[in-house]
């Protein structure tokens, strides 16, 4: 159907969130799986073997869905007096573009997730 989500969408994008967990530092799945072995588990699911899990983010893009990393993401600090732990990625191919965002993992993320404000605007 036109303009339906299209299951193997649904399971790209289940995936590419899944992977956002990681980047391209030593050791990061290594260190949020002491907390959630889960990460672990789904990671190795997606590229095959625990081994190729714990490859940088940019490997396992690039080897398992064919994406060129344009940005990690990794902001930490405060900005405004607000909390800022937010961490993720931007790749791309010729067919589509992704923005990853990783799921909450420490504290500092559930007062960014918290740090809510609004501004005016007109439609």
């Amino acid at each position: 159907y036109r303009g339906a989500v299209r299951l193997e969408d649904l399971l790209l994008g289940t995936k590419l969130a899944c992977i956002a967990i990681t980047d391209d530092k030593p050791e990061t799945l290594a260190k949020i799986g002491k907390r959630n072995p889960w990460h672990i588990k789904a990671l190795t699911m997606i590229t095959g073997s625990e081994e190729e899990a714990h490859e940088p983010l940019t490997h396992i893009l690039n080897t398992h869905f064919g994406l060129e990393v344009d940005k990690i993401i990794d902001l930490h600090g405060w900005s405004g007096g607000h909390p800022i732990d937010t961490q993720g990625f931007i790749a791309h191919n010729d067919e589509i573009i992704v923005v990853s965002f990783r799921c909450t993992t420490s504290a500092m993320d559930w007062l960014t997730n918290f740090a809510v404000g609004s501004s005016e605007w007109e439609l």
